[in-house]
């Protein structure tokens, strides 16, 4: 009994019901569908999708040279969808309570408050559903949450670095295979690398560098370089381009850019989505809160405004003939298509440019947000990079010619760095703040998962 409540009560308790919970819930999981489908009947030679294939060694070979780099990945995923799926369906579960745990562990170090824990396990519950099955619940997770997952877990050790905490060398046998793991996904390595390529140097000028950091950024630096030779990733780009975006190659870099940048922020005014709304409402709650300066409550009530007005008023409050308020359908409709590159029929449209306008206004007042929020400090810098580090893996996108049908799940980032900066306002906020949120978190997770 003593036992049991030790556990009730240790700090890391609130992780341990995140697994229980998402354990649960992935027996309700259908793992027979979309990618997981293909996955799954893939070595069935004669019957399944690639009839010449029946060995692991020959699937990987074909994706390798066709289709994508991303064979680590698709290794277990076969493996999952073929033999091991209860396996599966426990090791996700734990990916979730490792990827809570890490968001603790990486953005706001040793410090543990069980408060704070319990906030980050409800965040995490409140991560849309639809996104983890969109391409099949295997595939996605083990494409997008796994190496996310293991990507934080990855930046553990620079969190150590920073704080003077002595790094063991059995830590080495956990960091470094998850590391090459997460660096099997494209836009991960990106991030890893990114940041790696940051704290290296700095951590060196402060004198702290340790091997790990060495290794773990040329383990990065090995995986883009992977990456960017497979002769599958190039090959798969022309197949996509002819499928799903005809007209990229004709586009510029800077329309590119346009792309990326209003995929990445209308999700969020097209679709509501919880995790965006209590980032926004949090910011706009504490600088309401700080400061008697009209400008800076514009500022910080902007991108909360706009979500809402996108996403809940427009749809509640119609026009006459059945579309949004306030020019939104337009707006609306152009950002859903992919047409949203300025060509020689719509530069003297003003709908071509309201959309860019009001998405960089938007991003802008974020970053300005965080800044009026967490002061002048290290942490509000951390902040910066993380939000820049998510924004950055969606806007990615609007380089590759599936920037519109790559669907929600290339949001997973973004969304799960928002968690970790809702974490790092929360930490420097009171714990009667922190106590009302967490009920209020509750709602939501019960709500919309």
């Amino acid at each position: 009994m003593n036992k049991i409540k030790k556990i009730v009560n240790s700090k890391i308790f609130p992780f341990i019901i995140l697994f229980v919970v998402m354990l649960s819930l992935s027996t309700f999981k259908k793992t027979y569908m979309n990618d997981d489908n293909y996955f799954g009947t893939v070595l069935l030679k004669g019957s399944g999708p690639l009839p010449e294939i029946s060995t692991m060694s020959e699937f990987i070979d074909f994706r390798y040279n066709l289709w994508t780099s991303r064979v680590i990945i698709e290794f277990f995923t076969v493996l999952f969808s073929t033999k091991l799926g209860m396996v599966w369906r426990i090791l996700d579960a734990l990916v979730y309570a490792i990827m809570a745990y890490s968001i603790k562990r990486v953005f706001i170090g040793t410090k543990d408050d069980k408060t704070l824990n319990w906030i980050i396990v409800f965040l995490v519950l409140m991560i849309p559903n639809f996104m983890i099955k969109e391409a099949g619940y295997i595939a996605t997770s083990l494409n997008y949450t796994w190496p996310i997952a293991f990507g934080l877990v990855s930046l553990i050790p620079i969190r150590k670095c920073l704080d003077g905490e002595k790094i063991r060398w059995f830590e080495y046998l956990i960091y470094l295979p998850l590391c090459v793991y997460a660096d099997n996904a494209e836009l991960v390595c990106a991030c890893i690398l990114a940041v790696y390529l940051i704290f290296t140097i700095y951590l060196a000028i402060k004198k702290k560098l340790k091997p790990i950091i060495i290794l773990i950024l040329i383990l990065s630096i090995l995986s883009m370089i992977f990456i960017m030779r497979c002769p599958g990733n190039a090959q798969r780009t022309k197949v996509e381009t002819i499928s799903k975006f005809s007209d990229y190659n004709n586009i510029s870099t800077l329309d590119k850019v346009v792309m990326g940048v209003i995929s990445t922020i209308n999700y969020y005014f097209i679709n509501f989505n919880i995790v965006y709304f209590t980032f926004t409402l949090i910011m706009m709650i504490i600088i309401f809160k700080k400061y008697d300066n009209i400008l800076y409550k514009v500022i910080g009530a902007l991108p909360f405004v706009m979500g809402i007005m996108f996403t809940v008023v427009s749809t509640i409050v119609p026009t006459n003939s059945g579309g949004h308020i306030f020019m939104f359908e337009e707006f609306y409709e152009y950002t859903k298509s992919d047409s949203v590159y300025v060509n020689l029929e719509n530069f003297n449209v003003v709908e071509t440019y309201l959309p860019i306008i009001i998405d960089c206004l938007s991003i802008g007042f974020l970053f300005i947000s965080l800044y009026l929020v967490l002061g002048n400090s290290k942490t509000t810098l951390v902040s910066i990079l993380a939000l820049g580090a998510g924004l950055c893996s969606k806007a990615i996108m609007g380089f590759m010619p599936t920037v519109f049908a790559s669907g929600y799940r290339t949001q997973f980032i973004f969304i799960v760095m928002m968690i970790a900066l809702i974490v790092m306002i929360l930490d420097k906020q009171d714990k009667k703040f922190r106590d009302i949120l967490l009920n209020l978190l509750i709602i939501f997770a019960i709500l919309f998962k």
